[in-house]
């Protein structure tokens, strides 16, 4: 486990469906969730990420404590996997400009309209494990100071993929709770999939907690 502290990823999943493989991992129970760790083979912007999970055995074998392992991973992630915010909006701009170069952006845009302006969504720049964002209280308080928002209500799209919006939002917490549902049932993979909760971020507590 050489270089682990320039190399470590961690990865969120959801505890209860992935009962049995962490049986055998490294992990840090975080709400509804598990906090897993890999060493990816490659980091930066590819397509896939091969990586090996860190197990128990791995621990104990080069005697590092787990708390150690996730300040490790904590850095190292956000280091390696840096997330980037934008509107809902702008993903969608740039999704559409991607599959269909020959449309202008100003029309584009007229289709999208802005109904989505006030939802935020995150990722990072190789497009996996951008869910990781929830665990940086710091980066979720900036977000919360910028945009003057004192609760947060956080979707979980997917492992790779959070929105962000005020609480107190048009919608209310049971039509996101059943949007969340509906789109995890219908469009996330089995592999993907991290929570059919959503979550509150208060910036007055600085703490996370399942809505």
């Amino acid at each position: 486990m050489k270089n682990l502290e320039n190399n470590l990823l961690i990865a969120l999943v959801n505890k209860e469906r992935c009962e049995k493989e962490l049986k055998n991992q490294a992990y840090i129970p975080f709400l509804d969730l598990a906090i897993t760790f890999k060493v990816p083979f490659e980091t930066g912007n590819t397509d896939s990420l091969a990586s090996v999970r860190i197990s128990n055995v791995m621990l104990e074998e080069n005697n590092i404590p787990l708390i150690e392992l996730y300040k490790l991973g904590l850095e190292s992630t956000v280091t390696n996997f840096p997330f980037i915010i934008e509107t809902l909006n702008d993903k969608i701009v740039n999704l559409f400009k991607e599959e269909m170069p020959e449309i202008s952006e100003e029309e584009i845009k007229n289709m999208v309209g802005n109904a989505n302006e006030d939802i935020y969504c995150v990722t990072n720049q190789t497009g996996m494990y951008g869910a990781n964002f929830i665990l940086y209280k710091e980066k979720l308080k900036e977000f919360a100071d910028n945009m003057s928002m004192d609760k947060i209500i956080i979707i979980p799209s997917s492992k790779h993929e959070l929105l962000l919006l005020k609480y107190g939002n048009k919608l209310s917490v049971n039509q996101v709770r059943q949007m969340v549902k509906e789109v995890n049932s219908t469009q996330v993979s089995e592999e993907d999939f991290l929570s059919d909760n959503i979550y509150m971020y208060d910036a007055v507590t600085n703490e996370v907690s399942i809505l």
